[in-house]
C-alpha cells in the first residue's frame, strides 16, 4: 500500500488527500446532522402526540371504539423505526446528504488538481532546466519568471549554486592548465637533453639502464601532463573542430603502434572489424587518444601470454567498440566502479611487478570516459570472470551536442 501511494506522485497524493479530508469531514458532519435531526424530530412529534391526546381527553371524544392514541415515545433509534413519516424524512435527508457529500468530494479533488496545475508545471520546468545543466556546461541559468514565491526563490538559489560551482570549476581548470603548461617546458628540455646524450653516445654503458629509466619516467610525465590538459579543458574541447573519422583504420594503426609492448608480454591481440568502413564524426586527435588508452590499458593490465580482443560493431545510429583483456585477478563490482576515477590504478596486483615505468598515468580510463562524453557517447566497464576487464564504448555516428543558449523555465 505504501509503495502504491508513493507511485502516485505528489500531485495525485495532494488530490487524494484533499478529497479524503473533505470526505471525512463531510461524513462527520452528516452523522452529526442526522443524529441532531433525529432528536429534534423525536421531540417535536412526541410533543405533538401529547397535545393531541390532551385535547381528546378534555373534549371527551375518546370512546371504546376509537383507536388508541399514539403512545408517548422516547428519543432514540428505536423510535425512528416506529414512525413512518420521520423515517421517510430521515431517509431522504440521508440520501441527499450523501449525494451532496460525494459531489463536494469530487469538486474538491478536481479543484485541487486544477489549483496545483500551475505551480507543478513551474516545478516541472525547474526540474527540466536543472537537468539540462551539466558539468560540461555550467553557463546555463534558470532565470525564473513569475511572482516572488517559493518556486522563484528556489530557482534563484539553484542559479546561485550553479554560479558558485562554475567559478570553482573554472578556477580548478585554470590551475591544472597553467600547471601543465609550466611543466611542459622543463620536461621537454629534459627529454631533448637525454635524447642528445644518447644519440651522441656520451652516456657510459653502466649508466645506460638508469638513463633509460629516467627517459621512460620523463615520457610518462609528459603523457600525464597531456592527459591533465585534456581532462582540465574538457568543456572547451567540446567546441573543437570535428570531422568524419574512420574508426577501423584508427584501431589498426593503434594496434600496430602497440605491437612491441604486446610482443614483449607474448599477448595474443585479435581484432574483429567490419569489412565496411566504420565512420564516426568527432575530433580525430581525441578519438585517437581514446582508442590508444583503451588498447594501452588492456596491454598494461594483463598477464604474460594473455590476450586482448578488440571488437567493433555498427549500425546507422551508433558504433560499439569493445576491448576485452585477460588479467591476473577477478575484479569486484566495487573495484570496477572506481577504475575510471583519476589516478586510480586498482590493486597493485593488477600491475606488472617492475619499476613502474609501464604502470600508466592513472588517467587512461578517465580520459576514455571524458572523450566519450564529449562525443555524446558512454563507457561501461565489466569485470571478466577469471580475471581481466571488458571496456565497451558506445559512440553516436553523428555528433550529439546540447543546444546552445539560455535555459528558461516559466
Amino acid at each position: 500500500m505504501r509503495r502504491l501511494w508513493q507511485r502516485l506522485g505528489y500531485r495525485r497524493q495532494l488530490a487524494v488527500t484533499t478529497g479524503g479530508i473533505v470526505l471525512a469531514g463531510g461524513a462527520i458532519l452528516l452523522i452529526t446532522q442526522y443524529l441532531v435531526l433525529q432528536r429534534l424530530l423525536a421531540e417535536a412529534v412526541t410533543e405533538q402526540n401529547r397535545q393531541a391526546e390532551s385535547s381528546r381527553s378534555s373534549a371527551g371524544l375518546e370512546s371504546a371504539e376509537d383507536p388508541p392514541a399514539s403512545p408517548l415515545i422516547t428519543h432514540g433509534p428505536r423510535w425512528t423505526q416506529e414512525d413512518p413519516v420521520v423515517s421517510e424524512v430521515l431517509a431522504g435527508m440521508l440520501w441527499w446528504s450523501g449525494f451532496i457529500l460525494a459531489l463536494a468530494t469530487a469538486v474538491a479533488i478536481v479543484g485541487s488538481r486544477l489549483v496545483s496545475k500551475a505551480p507543478f508545471r513551474r516545478i516541472a520546468s525547474v526540474t527540466s532546466a536543472t537537468n539540462a545543466i551539466t558539468e560540461r556546461d555550467l553557463s546555463k541559468r534558470l532565470h525564473l519568471d513569475g511572482p516572488d514565491d517559493e518556486i522563484t526563490r528556489l530557482g534563484s538559489a539553484i542559479d546561485a549554486m550553479v554560479e558558485r560551482l562554475e567559478g570553482a570549476f573554472l578556477r580548478q581548470e585554470a590551475f591544472i592548465a597553467n600547471a601543465s603548461h609550466e611543466l611542459r617546458t622543463p620536461l621537454t628540455t629534459a627529454r631533448v637533453a637525454l635524447q642528445l646524450a644518447i644519440r651522441e653516445q656520451r652516456v657510459p654503458a653502466d649508466l645506460r639502464p638508469d638513463i633509460d629509466r629516467i627517459f621512460a619516467a620523463n615520457r610518462r610525465l609528459e603523457e600525464l601532463v597531456d592527459a591533465l590538459l585534456i581532462v582540465a579543458q574538457g568543456r572547451a574541447l567540446a567546441d573543437l573542430p570535428r570531422s568524419p573519422v574512420e574508426l577501423a583504420a584508427l584501431i589498426r594503426r593503434t594496434v600496430a603502434d602497440c605491437a612491441d609492448p604486446a610482443a614483449r608480454r607474448e599477448l595474443a591481440v585479435s581484432c574483429e572489424l567490419p569489412s565496411a568502413p566504420v565512420t564516426v564524426t568527432g575530433n580525430p586527435s581525441l578519438l585517437q587518444s581514446l582508442v590508444a588508452n583503451l588498447v594501452g590499458n588492456a596491454i598494461r593490465h594483463n598477464v604474460d601470454r594473455g590476450f586482448v580482443r578488440i571488437r567493433v560493431s555498427a549500425d546507422h545510429e551508433r558504433v560499439d567498440l569493445v576491448v576485452e583483456n585477460s588479467g591476473p585477478i577477478e575484479l569486484t563490482a566495487e573495484q570496477v566502479a572506481h577504475l575510471s576515477e583519476p589516478f586510480h590504478r586498482g590493486d597493485r596486483s593488477r600491475l606488472r611487478p617492475d619499476d613502474g615505468g609501464d604502470a600508466g598515468s592513472g588517467l587512461g580510463l578517465t580520459l576514455v570516459e571524458s572523450i566519450a562524453t564529449l562525443h555524446g557517447g558512454a563507457v561501461s566497464l565489466t569485470a571478466r570472470r577469471g580475471g581481466g576487464l571488458t571496456a565497451a564504448v558506445a559512440l553516436p555516428t553523428s555528433p550529439r551536442r546540447a543546444p546552445e543558449g539560455e535555459v528558461t523555465a516559466r
